[in-house]
């Protein structure tokens, strides 16, 4: 019954996460089509979303680890999970966040720079000292969108996993945990297919259409022709 009602509770959380991004000024959106934002994917896009901002003081940030944890409690036993940063801008944040909230295990992905400034190990990757082959791998990221980051990292991490598991590193399930996924159809399922499950708390045109009203027609012609989905979804 607990957690039932928490799992209900995960609905008022994604729209409080919502309203968090709002409040920070995380969505930012192109003034023209010549200004639109280049994205880490290597594409132009109308829309750029920036959790970075939300970290920066509790009322929004907040939010976010709070629904993110709580879906983490809501689809896994949480003795199996061990949580995986990126090494991405938001995600070590979050991570460690979720990690500390919850209570859970952690993989470290230190990013390039990190690991090479650092002395004596020298380590990239950092283990939970007790792991056992049945966990889960549970990342944790701000924005999906190509899955370009996610698939580096879990090289990175199946390489020092098979340091101690063998064979049997290539057997953890592996799950991405988001706040926003802009992903299409397709990325989503190039990614079941390689055995790895996407939850996300809400769609980029979720997060377009709780402010649809304030962009200007070019904008909104834009976005329309960005994600078509978004025809489905305007207010009539």
């Amino acid at each position: 019954m607990l957690e039932a009602k928490k799992c209900e509770l995960l609905k008022v959380m994604r729209g409080e996460y919502i309203k968090a991004i709002l409040e920070a000024g995380a969505v930012k959106i192109a003034p023209t089509l010549g200004e639109r934002f280049k994205l880490r994917s290597g594409g132009l896009s109308w829309i750029y979303v920036d959790h970075g901002d939300m970290l920066c003081q509790p009322s929004t940030e907040k939010p976010f680890i709070d629904a993110i944890g709580t879906l983490i409690e809501c689809a896994f036993p949480q003795d199996k999970v061990v949580l995986v940063n990126l090494a991405s801008k938001a995600s070590p944040h979050e991570t460690g966040a979720v990690a500390y909230r919850n209570g859970l295990r952690q993989i470290i992905i230190s990013p390039d720079e990190v690991a090479q400034a650092e002395k004596g190990t020298n380590r990239r990757v950092r283990l939970p000292h007790q792991m056992s082959d049945d966990d889960i791998l549970v990342v944790v990221d701000d924005v999906l969108t190509k899955g370009g980051t996610l698939k580096e990292g879990l090289v990175i991490v199946k390489d020092a996993l098979r340091e101690r598991f063998g064979e049997k590193a290539d057997m953890f399930p592996i799950h991405l945990v988001v706040g926003m996924s802009r992903a299409s159809t397709e990325t989503l399922e190039m990614l079941k297919r390689q055995g790895i499950e996407v939850i996300s708390l809400a769609s980029i045109e979720e997060i377009i259409i709780s402010t649809w009203s304030s962009f200007s027609a070019e904008q909104q012609s834009g976005l329309l022709s960005e994600f078509p989905k978004l025809n489905e979804m305007i207010p009539k």
